[in-house]
């Protein structure tokens, strides 16, 4: 026999703010697991990174300049592609 949950007196809200933590909380347990290598950015650290706007890095991902992946909704970049395209950029920053 499963495990049920019978969920009763949650409102959607509470439901929606429930599962929204957990969301975070195990995203959060993923990046800290990740080494440089395959560390996740997020749209501003990589738009900081390069020095553009958050715009640009969603043109720059709808032109297949950049690949983002998408964790639930949550859109994210790879870190190591992020410095191998700064690398290849100008104004690309060396860390």
């Amino acid at each position: 026999m499963t495990d049920l949950i019978q969920l009763i007196t949650i409102t959607p809200k509470e439901f929606r703010d429930l599962l929204l933590k957990g969301f975070i909380l195990e995203l959060n347990k993923l990046e800290l697991n990740q080494n440089k290598e395959t560390k996740l950015l997020t749209r501003k650290e990589t738009a900081d990174f390069f020095k553009v706007t958050s715009q640009t890095i969603i043109n720059w991902e709808r032109d297949g300049i950049i690949t983002s992946v998408d964790i639930g909704g949550v859109i994210r970049y790879k870190r190591d592609e992020v410095e191998n395209l700064g690398n290849n950029t100008e104004g690309g920053q060396n860390d």
